[in-house]
This record gives structure tokens, C-alpha cells and sequence, in this order.
């Protein structure tokens, strides 16, 4: 029987999977094998789904730049750091899309990463908002991004989203473990 303690340091480093102490009590975790990939699964999928809230309540599900991924998004780690929290994920999107407005309408939202290959994931469920602070925008802004916001990083096109996760739920290995934080 094994145990996963201190998941909300997850979240700050990605690195602490292994057994600890925890802010919120004992866990039960029936495959550890899952609980080990986790930091993989933040740092390297290249894609995350964002699934907002419609006007009519129902589930709104898109790809997203995963800007946790470090290795293709290496300013986001300082963004974290200085503007973000224990829980936090950052994305970015144009304003004018129909998400800011579902956002605007209803704070819930979630986000899924995945593997493709084995079908193991985690999805964080939380509240999202958008990032009105302009020194946070610049540090998360890439000059590739031109191609999305013509206008630059002081685009009125360019949203900066902070989704604070709730609840976490791992999926591997026909197992589901849920957990709040």
C-alpha cells in the first residue's frame, strides 16, 4: 500500500512526487507508477485542454498551448514564480474568442493533460481568469507570438489567462484518483 503525501507541491515544482508530509492529510494512491509521471505530464505535453462553460451551461473543449511545458516555453518558469501560486497554470488567447466571454460568464473551467500513447492523464478542475496585470503579460510574451497578435504583446487581442486548480483527478492504468486541494 503506498501513499502520496504534499500534493500542492506539485504544482509550485513539479518535481515532488515521491512520499512527504502533506497540507491536506493522507491519500491513498493505488499505483504510484502514475503518481511518478505526473511532473512529465505538466512539463512535456505540448497541447492542453482547456474546457470553459457555455452561455447554456454545457462543457466547451479546446486545444491549447501547454505553456507549463518548459522546454518550448522556458519564460513561463519566471511567470510562475513571480505572478503565479502553488496552483497555478498559465495560458494565453486572443480576446476576441468565444472563451473570454464564457470566462467572463463563468469562472469554471479544466484543464487536461495527457498521453496519448498510454491514455494516462491528469485533469486539474479550478476557476480561470484573465491576467489584466501588463508586467505579467510581457513576461510570459515570445516573439513568436507575432503570428498570433499581429499588434505585439500591448495587443487588445492579447489575453494572458491564470487557471487556479480546485480538484485533481489522475488517470492511469484503469485506475482514477481524485483528489481536492
Amino acid at each position: 500500500m503506498f501513499y502520496f503525501l504534499d500534493l500542492l507541491v506539485f504544482f509550485r515544482t513539479f518535481t515532488y512526487f515521491y512520499m512527504r508530509e502533506t497540507y491536506f492529510g493522507l491519500i491513498k494512491i493505488k499505483n504510484i507508477k502514475v503518481m511518478k509521471k505526473i511532473p512529465n505530464f505538466i512539463h512535456s505535453t505540448p497541447i492542453v485542454i482547456l474546457s470553459t462553460v457555455d452561455e447554456n451551461g454545457y462543457p466547451c473543449s479546446r486545444a491549447m498551448l501547454n505553456l507549463m511545458d518548459f522546454s518550448q516555453h522556458p519564460q513561463m518558469k519566471s511567470v510562475c514564480e513571480v505572478y503565479g501560486g502553488e496552483k497555478t497554470v498559465f495560458l494565453t488567447t486572443n480576446t476576441s474568442s468565444r472563451k473570454i466571454h464564457q470566462i467572463k460568464t463563468n469562472e469554471k473551467a479544466s484543464l487536461y493533460f495527457y498521453d496519448a500513447e498510454t491514455f494516462n492523464g491528469v485533469l486539474l478542475r479550478g476557476k480561470i481568469s484573465i491576467v489584466n496585470d501588463v508586467d505579467a503579460k510581457k513576461a510570459a510574451w515570445v516573439e513568436q507570438w507575432n503570428e498570433y497578435y499581429p499588434d505585439g504583446v500591448l495587443s487588445d487581442d492579447y489575453a494572458l489567462l491564470r487557471f487556479e486548480a480546485e480538484k485533481v483527478e489522475i488517470y492511469g492504468d484503469y485506475t482514477v484518483t481524485e483528489c481536492t486541494l
